[in-house]
């Protein structure tokens, strides 16, 4: 059931259209939604939200693929909020509040609960669904999210999916973080340095960019990893041995798990290429080797041996 308070009034009307989309409008000194905004809400509220994640559980600070789905389920055509609209994996508090036009990824412990009312504006763009129509959108975090900090804590979770003040239509996906240990990490440079310009003496600057992989073991179990971020330097940011926290993480996270590996395996080779491709490199405890490219987007994975 929906349920929500607006903060304050809104000053301006939002007249904005576009074909096959609109606008939640709200008249200048009206403290709510107009008869067209309350079709919106009631409409949104008939839509289902989905979300699954690529994985049930996760090491510390590795990137999580996220798919979001929305469909209509009814015979009718409706004009909803749209339920992308500048939605990341936002791993945020439940309470921070986004905002009623951003629908909203946030995780919780499973021992606490979500609150049943929260302070929301009444606007938002929308979009419009045709019977049976479901839309799909996958995300994966980079690591910039407020609170994903916390992700580099071992716990149980809930990733929810939804609209803030529609929270009984909140799609639930549960999830685990994994203590997590170095066994070994490595690190490459890439062929072309980033360039910044000074803004005050115009003069460009090349940082030299290194990429970082590692091999990690969680739960009995052994991982190669690559950093979806680059570094200044090769330096270790962390050292074998080490359980992956807080601070051992912020320079190498979010990264990519690229395989299961046996427990034989504890040291990796890493090399990037002219196009910022990374191929990482392993033995097996046959002595076979593996290698798996993992193109400069990370939309890929290709094993290559």
């Amino acid at each position: 059931m929906y349920k929500a308070r607006l903060t304050k009034e809104v000053a301006l009307a939002v007249l904005a259209a576009a074909a096959g989309a609109g606008q939640v409008v709200i008249t200048p000194g009206q403290p709510g939604p107009d008869a067209h905004g309350q079709k919106v809400i009631a409409n949104t509220e008939r839509i289902k939200l989905e979300v699954t994640l690529d994985h049930d559980t996760y090491l510390r600070g590795e990137a999580m693929r996220i798919t979001l789905a929305a469909w209509n389920p009814t015979n009718e055509t409706l004009e909803v909020l749209d339920p992308f609209k500048e939605t990341v994996p936002d791993f945020g508090q439940w309470g921070e509040g986004k905002g009623f036009p951003h629908p909203v990824l946030h995780y919780r412990e499973l021992a606490s609960e979500p609150p049943t009312e929260l302070d929301v504006p009444w606007w938002g763009p929308t979009i419009t669904m045709s019977p049976g129509q479901r839309i799909e959108k996958s995300e994966v975090d980079n690591g910039g999210s407020p609170g994903y900090a916390d992700l580099r804590k071992s716990n149980k979770f809930m990733l929810c999916y939804g609209y803030i003040g529609i929270l009984g239509s909140c799609a639930q996906a549960p999830f685990e973080v994994e203590p997590t240990t170095v066994v070994y990490t490595t690190a490459a440079k890439f062929d072309t340095p980033e360039r910044v310009t000074n803004p005050a003496t115009s003069a460009v600057e090349e940082i030299p960019r290194f990429v970082h992989a590692m091999v990690l073991q969680a739960d009995g179990k052994r991982y190669v990893v690559v950093s979806r971020r680059w570094t200044r330097g090769p330096e270790e940011y962390v050292h074998p041995g080490q359980e992956l926290d807080i601070g051992g993480l912020g320079s190498i996270t979010p990264y990519d798990r690229v395989a299961e590996v046996s427990m034989a395996v504890s040291a990796i080779r890493l090399e990037a290429d002219q196009d910022d491709n990374v191929i990482v490199h392993w033995q097996d405890e046959t002595g076979a080797p593996h290698a798996v490219l993992l193109d400069k987007g990370r939309t890929t994975m290709r094993t290559l041996q």
